[in-house]
């Protein structure tokens, strides 16, 4: 149950990432944020992360580019070790 206007925020495995809206919907959520996480540079992606709200339908789905993990050399990206920061980890 969600609070009115509270997300449901998860990560779906991407290969199953096309059960994702329609599951939503059937729940009677809309889909407003996706986002692909790369493990590692050059790799497919590994999983999705979502938002949903209760509502018909979401205004805008908002998509930013992919979050890449691990650059091509092993090492954590610029942008991952800002996300552990931000969750109070070490970068």
């Amino acid at each position: 149950m969600l609070a009115p206007g509270a997300p449901l925020v998860a990560c779906e495995a991407w290969s199953q990432r096309e059960r994702v809206e329609p599951a939503g919907r059937a729940a009677g959520l809309a889909l407003h944020y996706w986002r692909d996480v790369i493990p590692r540079q050059g790799k497919a992606p590994l999983f999705v992360v979502f938002a949903m709200t209760a509502g018909a339908q979401a205004d805008v789905l908002v998509r930013p580019p992919p979050l890449v993990v691990r650059d091509g050399q092993g090492r954590r990206t610029p942008e991952f070790a800002a996300v552990r920061e931000v969750m109070g980890m070490p970068a």
